[in-house]
This record gives C-alpha cells, structure tokens and sequence, in this order.
C-alpha cells in the first residue's frame, strides 16, 4: 500500500483576506482531487491565492504529526476562520 504523503496547503480567503496554512494528509491519488477543489474555490471567488507544495521536514513536529488529517477534512476545518465553502 502506498501511504499518503504530507503537503502544506496554503490559500488566501476571498472573504476576509486571511491567509491560512494546512499541513495535510493527501494520498497519492488525492492530489488531482485536492487541486481541482482549490482551483475550483479561486474560480468562484471563494480564495484569492493557493499553494500546495509538499510539507518540508521541519514543519511535521511530532505535535503536528499527530493531529495530522486528510485534506478534505483538514480543509473545512480551516474554514471555520476564513468563511470559505469548499465544493467538490
């Protein structure tokens, strides 16, 4: 089994202009499925800015590792502070 890999996800909210940071769970056949939500949330206007790029070794604390989750999940969970609405 091919286990999932850790990206940071970073996007710029179209609704209040935060700029948020997710260090994510994305399995490899998720990538395709996670760039095309983003894509999809800037061309509704929902965030202004995104990156995906995969997380450097000194951003996965132990702390962070452990809490880590899949990008679906971890994403709506960023909204809370952004407003942003995720469609897939």
């Amino acid at each position: 089994m091919i286990q999932p890999r850790i990206y940071r996800v970073m996007y710029r909210s179209g609704h209040n202009g935060k700029l948020v940071k997710v260090i994510t769970k994305v399995p490899y056949s998720g990538v395709y499925a996670l760039t095309e939500t983003l894509t999809r949330a800037m061309t509704t206007g929902e965030i202004i800015y995104m990156s995906v790029a995969p997380a450097k070794a000194g951003e996965i604390t132990p702390g962070v590792r452990k809490n880590l989750e899949r990008w679906p999940v971890a994403l709506r969970k960023s909204s809370e502070k952004t407003g942003v609405v995720w469609t897939s």
